[in-house]
């Protein structure tokens, strides 16, 4: 009967493993931060970014929900199971405000990772486009000496 027991107990061990390879799926953004660069308030237009990421576990990554701040929709997103090793993707609808500022966005992915849900970010700068009046250092006059 011990012997039973002890051979059931070894099966299950190896059955379970419990070390780093056991991890599951793993959520990964290709960039944690995405940067648009400068854009200027008289060529604003609806945007649609992709932010990509990665499953770099070992069991399939299933996405439940992404979700972002005011501003920003989500359009869609890669439902089906991800494959480790493979990549999905979160298509984003972003209409900044014609006014000059910093763009900060958070979009929130949650999935079956042992986290729960992560976060990508999006920025820019929006600013007032460059003219003689308000010259940017790119098409500012020398210094006269």
């Amino acid at each position: 009967m011990k012997t039973l027991i002890t051979i059931s107990v070894l099966i299950l061990f190896f059955l379970y493993p419990t070390d780093a390879n056991s991890q599951g799926a793993k959520l990964e953004f290709s960039k944690e931060t995405i940067d648009l660069g400068t854009l200027f308030t008289d060529k604003l237009e609806v945007m649609k970014v992709e932010v990509e990421f990665k499953n770099s576990g070992n069991q399939p990554l299933i996405v439940t929900s992404a979700r972002a701040c005011c501003g920003t929709r989500i359009l869609e997103w890669t439902s089906e199971p991800i494959m480790p090793g493979n990549t999905g993707v979160v298509v984003v609808e972003i209409r900044p405000s014609p006014h000059p500022h910093v763009l900060n966005r958070v979009i929130t992915v949650v999935s079956n990772d042992p986290e729960g849900q992560k976060n990508s970010r999006i920025i820019a700068r929006i600013e007032a486009p460059p003219s003689m009046f308000n010259p940017t250092p790119a098409n500012r006059a020398p210094a006269v000496r």
